[in-house]
């Protein structure tokens, strides 16, 4: 493992970058993308992913997210509307 995982994965492993052991947060963390980590007492793997907020390219991914849903939901008022 080269230092900048290592770095990463110390990162990751810290839980002063966790809020409420679910938002991640951390400028020296490289990925905008980590893996949740475990749940509970007694460290249940989870699956799937969750951004670090603290990396500017998970913003621009939470806005895409975003502006999908309202678009859709503004192209149904619109077509409501119409009617």
């Amino acid at each position: 493992m080269d230092t900048r995982d290592a770095m990463d994965q110390r990162e990751w492993e810290n839980p002063a970058n966790w809020v409420w052991g679910i938002i991640y947060r951390s400028n020296r963390d490289s990925r905008w993308l980590v893996p949740k980590p475990p749940l509970g007492w007694f460290r249940i793997r989870q699956t799937g992913w969750t951004l670090n907020v603290a990396h500017r390219r998970s913003w621009w991914m939470l806005l895409g997210l975003s502006i999908v849903p309202l678009g859709f939901t503004l192209l149904a008022i619109l077509l409501a509307i119409a009617k």
